[in-house]
């Protein structure tokens, strides 16, 4: 199933819960736990699985009647996946975030914004208090940019101005290595919008 290594050639997978309103979950592949009691904001390291076709089963921590997602997911040879639970429970989805094969130097990093953000405004994004990413909506994956090594200081805006929604400090970023900044939460409620900044599979596979 899947293992917990990296590889150059075997594909690389990672979950996000990113539902706002949903509780702890417990995840299946192909009938077999993936993880249990997940709750909303954690992501996993990378594990790899061979390639083929997946049934991906999501239940309510504890509980294996009904699911509240049953989806396949085809996984090819290389492929760099975060499968993310996205949206209200009601209507939970599996967002399957893809990493584009990229080129990475040690001249800077790489870094990209995924928004998954159901009740909140158009957003900007800003590092040291530049704007990175403008006109970003739920849903929307950014196209990575390049960024100078050193502490940043990222921050989730309403768009076209300063004011701060949340931000996530003091984040070392280092070249030669691929990031994405996801944005969570609620702009109205709990959980709180929140800027969750992780290292993808790129700067681990060569």
């Amino acid at each position: 199933m899947f293992q917990h290594f990296v590889t150059t050639t075997l594909a690389c997978i990672r979950l996000l819960h990113a539902s706002p309103d949903a509780p702890a979950v417990d995840i299946y592949a192909n009938g077999s736990p993936i993880i249990q009691n997940f709750a909303f904001g954690q992501i996993t390291q990378y594990a790899c699985a061979r390639p083929g076709m997946y049934r991906i089963t999501v239940y309510i921590a504890g509980a294996t009647d009904t699911p509240i997602i049953d989806t396949s997911l085809a996984v090819s040879m290389r492929m760099n996946v975060t499968l993310a639970l996205a949206g209200f429970l009601q209507n939970i989805d599996l967002l399957v975030v893809q990493e584009p094969p990229v080129f990475l130097n040690y001249a800077n990093a790489l870094i990209r914004t995924v928004a998954l953000l159901p009740d909140a405004p158009i957003v900007d994004v800003a590092g040291n208090g530049t704007v990175l990413f403008s006109n970003v909506t739920n849903g929307m994956i950014t196209n990575y940019i390049p960024l100078l090594r050193g502490v940043y200081t990222f921050d989730l805006r309403t768009t076209g101005t300063t004011q701060v929604l949340a931000d996530a400090p003091n984040v070392m970023i280092l070249p030669g290595k691929a990031y994405t900044i996801f944005a969570l939460g609620l702009a109205a409620g709990n959980p709180p919008l929140q800027l969750l900044v992780a290292v993808d599979a790129n700067s681990f596979k060569r």
